[in-house]
């Protein structure tokens, strides 16, 4: 693996985007693997460094017990604080990318990680960018840190990143056996083989083991011998259901053997003769009813329709009559109300108000009773005697019997008739098909014989249909029988599969403690000759430390000198801890083989001139193809910049401007033969 590029916006002192080149050269003269960032306190060398942890292991580059708050609040803090009216504001939103190389079967990629940060009140969102030559990933938003963690796994980070801190750390490993032990695991891979044994042992336990897949084994068994059983029972019923169908088969064949002899006798008719019998009751019964209902016709309306003529005749003098009561009535009204009429046109209450004379008035009266008075009717009619002394309501009644006799009556009359006389028809029809039917001594025996066999056939149909019954119920229960059975057989089956895999379990367990073993000698065995050759090489006392010896379970560490004779870190100098501190990471990047790049926050501060020179001199041109180093001004003053120019790449001098609270990107002042990375501030 190999950085490329970082750039941060909006990031500590960096407002805006900042981009830094952090390609380094090599050709067949010199190595140019130093990629300097140089300034003073204060000036964000940290901010870059913890940048590039987080750009390519995200919430992870904190350690493995970070939560998502602590991640947000993390974040937060280092988004850039720009000055609004001399009080510092929050930039909404900020950014971190790393662009690094890596190889792939034999192939050379080109990766580009871009985490945008948007701040909303008091939390943090954040979205992660992946592209491989320039193309997205084919993996899911929600997947792409595991991608990137599957692709530069999280104990590359421990060989990469160091701070002061970490330096310390491994200055008084001697004393820290805890901190060893961390160190080492992640060193010899042990973390991943520990962690795949629990996780093999946790596998074990949520398994049922043998004792599920025994009880399995026995409900099987049991379950196929109520199976067999249900079959046994089923088997038996339908033998049953077989004989109770010849049974119906043999009474079914009787049945008609005594039907063909009953209709040899004549039989047809006998067997017609219940039928028959009803059949006359009711027809009688029916022609009781239409003599009923002609008599009743004949005492109503039939006189009328017999005789149409009279029945117009007394129709006229009905009407005749009618009127000559009406007028008489009418008679006898007027002559009372003309009394009261020749009273009112005597008098003056009529006149009141007119200018007419009194001749004029008696003449008026005189003409007026005149034109109104029925002395003048002279209908002869009028003067006949009333025949029929009958009211007027008995008259409409009379009328109206007249025009119904010759209205639909006559037809109803007809149809009444003809209708009884095909009662005396089918009557006579009946009679003489029940004197056809033969005596009851010949077809008793034959109607007896087959009542009988209908009687067995019956039977034969209710024992068929309960013995259908109980198949069916039988069949119910065994078709739930087979299904539990399948479903044990299912849970059998998946229960051998686990056991098979939980032997395999046990034989990885055991292969794992083998190589585990194994692997911790082996590592253990190079590492202690790689440490003892890398202090040595750095040391200015170069048989300081004759060997080195880590216990292989509790990773506790004993040093020897020349004289064989066991010491701690704490007698030698500082300096010389801090040698041992590189020493100790040399020997891992050794032991890693892995071209990783190195990067040290503060890598020099607390050596002296004589030990500073080794570390710079010795142990950077061999310990990686690119190394990142994060040194103030103090640490890397300008002669050492002149010191280191062969193999520096590239250098960035980092200038803070406290009234903007920014940190600007320039090249450094002191005049040496190389072209510096300059990035200009941005906004």
């Amino acid at each position: 693996m190999k950085l490329l590029n970082l750039t941060v916006e909006n990031i500590g002192l960096y407002r805006g985007p900042n981009s830094f080149d952090l390609s380094t050269t090599s050709t067949p003269d010199s190595t140019e693997n130093v990629v300097l960032f140089t300034g003073t306190n204060g000036a964000g060398k940290s901010t870059l460094y913890v940048a590039l942890m987080v750009g390519i292991y995200g919430q992870h580059a904190l350690g493995d017990k970070i939560t998502q708050r602590q991640y947000d609040e993390f974040i937060l803090q280092r988004m850039h604080k720009r000055m609004h009216f001399g009080k510092p504001v929050t930039e909404s939103k900020a950014l971190i990318g790393v662009s690094l190389e890596y190889v792939r079967s034999g192939r050379q990629l080109v990766i580009d990680i871009e985490r945008q940060f948007v701040r909303k009140a008091n939390r943090v969102t954040e979205t992660v960018a992946v592209r491989e030559d320039g193309k997205p990933i084919p993996v899911d938003i929600n997947s792409r840190q595991a991608w990137l963690e599957d692709h530069f796994p999280y104990n590359q980070l421990q060989l990469c990143f160091f701070d002061a801190e970490q330096l310390e750390l491994m200055s008084n490993l001697d004393q820290d056996g805890e901190a060893l032990g961390g160190l080492m695991r992640r060193y010899l891979g042990i973390d991943i083989v520990d962690r795949l044994y629990s996780d093999l042992e946790s596998y074990s336990l949520r398994q049922g083991g043998h004792s599920n897949l025994s009880r399995l084994s026995t409900a099987v068994g049991q379950l196929q011998a109520e199976l067999d059983y249900f079959d046994a029972q089923i088997a038996a019923q339908r033998d049953n259901l077989s004989q109770i169908d010849n049974r119906e088969l043999s009474v079914r064949a009787n049945l008609a053997v005594q039907e063909r002899k009953l209709q040899a006798e004549g039989g047809e008719f006998s067997r017609r003769r219940p039928q028959l019998q009803m059949r006359l009751s009711e027809v009688n019964h029916e022609i009781r009813l239409a003599e009923t209902a002609i008599r009743e016709q004949c005492a109503g309306l039939l006189p009328f329709a017999l005789c149409p003529g009279l029945c117009a005749k007394l129709d006229v003098a009905l009407e005749a009559e009618a009127r000559v009561q009406l007028i008489r009535s009418a008679r006898q009204v007027w002559q009372y109300k003309l009394a009261d009429v020749e009273r009112v046109l005597a008098g003056a209450t009529l006149w009141k108000g007119l200018t007419i004379s009194e001749p004029e008035r008696t003449e008026l009266a005189t003409r007026l009773l005149s034109a109104v008075g029925l002395d003048d009717v002279c209908d002869a009619s009028v003067s006949e005697d009333i025949i029929h002394n009958l009211s007027e309501l008995d008259q409409l009644r009379i009328r109206q019997w007249i025009l119904d006799s010759r209205g639909a009556f006559p037809q109803l009359v007809m149809d009444s008739g003809q209708h009884l006389a095909g009662l005396s028809h089918e009557r006579l029809s009946i009679l003489s098909e029940l004197n056809s039917v033969p005596s009851e001594d010949v077809l008793a025996p034959i109607h007896a014989a087959i009542l009988e066999l209908q009687t067995e056939l019956e039977h034969i149909r209710k024992e068929r249909s309960t013995q259908l019954e109980q198949i069916g119920s039988l069949q119910y229960a065994r078709d739930e029988k087979a299904r539990l059975k399948n479903r044990t057989v299912e849970e059998f089956e998946a229960a051998q599969a686990a056991d098979m895999r939980l032997r395999l379990v046990t034989h990885s367990k055991r292969v794992l403690r083998s190589y585990k073993q194994a692997l911790v000698r082996s590592k253990l065995h190079q590492f202690e000759h790689a440490l003892v050759k890398c202090f040595n090489t750095l040391c200015r006392k170069e048989s300081l430390l004759a060997h080195a010896n880590i216990d292989e379970d509790t990773y506790a560490l004993t040093l020897h000198d020349a004289h064989d004779k066991p010491f701690r870190l704490m007698s030698l100098s500082a300096g010389e801890r801090q040698l041992f501190a590189y020493a100790f990471l040399w020997a891992m990047r050794e032991g890693c083989g892995q071209p990783l790049p190195l990067v040290i926050d503060t890598p020099v501060a607390r050596l002296d001139e004589v030990h500073r020179d080794r570390v710079l001199n010795r142990l950077l041109p061999v310990i990686s193809r690119q190394v990142l180093l994060f040194a103030t001004s103090a640490e890397i003053d300008g002669p050492t910049i002149r010191q280191v120019d062969g193999m520096t790449s590239r250098v960035f001098y980092l200038n803070y401007c406290p009234d903007d609270n920014i940190t600007t990107v320039s090249p450094t002042p002191c005049q040496v033969n190389k072209t510096y990375a300059i990035v200009a501030e941005a906004g």
